[in-house]
């Protein structure tokens, strides 16, 4: 897998952003409190759709009552688009299903199912949060 493209938004410390990762190494730098770990926490949510500990409180933007990820990558010459997003219900946050969203190229293969999206990532990838 070649990681293409990342847009954030709420995810954190960033409002908006977008991340364009170059062909090789690509390092992201930053002081304390940048978003460098955000980036790589908006990368996760959207490979494998779940918290990395028991709920998304630590990926939502505060006060924001929503966050969607973007990641665009590249797997045997296919280029692949993940769309997740969450939702703030009441006192908690949730991830928003009807949402998710997974493209090859220009074509929809998966949506509005989480468990749909990571279905077809994992025939992807051959990879699982574990």
């Amino acid at each position: 897998m070649i990681a293409r493209r990342l847009v954030i938004e709420n995810i954190r410390s960033h409002r908006r952003a977008e991340v364009n990762f170059e062909e090789g190494f690509n390092c992201i730098v930053g002081g304390v409190g940048q978003g460098k770990t955000s980036i790589l926490y908006a990368i996760h949510f959207a490979l494998f759709g779940e918290p990395l500990h028991r709920s998304y409180d630590y990926l939502m933007r505060e006060g924001a009552s929503y966050a969607k990820v973007v990641f665009e990558f590249e797997h045997a010459n296919r280029l692949y688009r993940v769309v997740r997003a969450l939702r703030r219900e009441r006192s908690r946050i949730v991830q928003d299903t009807s949402q998710a969203r997974l493209y090859e190229g220009d074509r929809l293969i998966a949506w509005e199912k989480a468990a749909a999206v990571q279905e077809q990532l994992r025939a992807i990838l051959g990879i699982d949060r574990r």
